[in-house]
């Protein structure tokens, strides 16, 4: 288990010691990331009395089907426990706007591992329903000093060779480097550049996992 899934399920753990919350469900991704979280959120539960009134993995979405969904909404639905914690791994993100459905899902005190703080990217407004008001962990952020010049400074030419970062560009910018026929895009000029208003919609300016790796870095 990381460092960083180790301090969410303490804060967590945390959170439901302040508020004295002792009857929680437990919602987690059928994976690595969730299986350790809800070996170690059990052990914890167990250890501080907190009681648990129900537990679901989630599959992703590939493997899920429309039995699976029903349950789980009638599982959430039929609860008596008033706060739900919800640790799930990234790639299931897209799917919880199919599970929880506030037509299905009463109010809930929803407390969210970081992957779940980039619910607002999901353009589904019963999903802001659902999840209003929901208590999201989230990376630690700050400034990396020269990062955001070194942004400005990219240009695509320098890294023609780097598959990933032509990619980029090309969906930034609606334009490709290489200028094959088959690509529907026109040729870029080399002097497309970065500003604010670009590196702010693609989150940039969020320097949470960057600034983490960052950190780490520099700590070692």
């Amino acid at each position: 288990m990381s460092p960083n899934e180790l301090s969410e399920i303490d804060a967590i753990m945390s959170l439901i010691g302040h508020f004295g919350w002792k009857w929680v469900g437990l919602v987690v991704s059928n994976d690595d990331t969730g299986n350790r979280a809800r070996e170690r959120l059990e052990k914890a539960m167990s250890k501080d009395g907190v009681c648990l009134d129900f537990l679901i993995r989630l599959k992703d979405r590939v493997q899920s089907d429309l039995t699976d969904t029903k349950k789980i909404r009638e599982t959430i639905y039929r609860s008596t426990a008033k706060v739900i914690i919800l640790f799930i791994g990234s790639q299931y993100i897209n799917y919880i706007n199919v599970i929880f459905d506030p037509n299905t899902v009463h109010k809930k005190i929803w407390i969210a591992s970081s992957s779940v703080s980039h619910i607002d990217e999901l353009q589904y407004l019963h999903v802001f329903e659902t999840f209003n008001g929901t208590l999201a962990l989230s990376f630690q952020q700050g400034e990396i000093p020269g990062f955001k010049q070194f942004l400005y400074s990219l240009n695509p030419y320098t890294y023609q060779d780097d598959h990933l970062f032509t990619e980029m560009w090309r969906k930034i910018f609606n334009c490709t480097i290489s200028g094959i026929n088959n690509i529907p895009f026109p040729k870029c000029t080399g002097n497309e550049t970065f500003d604010d208003t670009v590196l702010e919609s693609y989150g940039t300016f969020n320097y949470r996992i960057a600034y983490g790796v960052y950190t780490a870095v520099y700590t070692m």
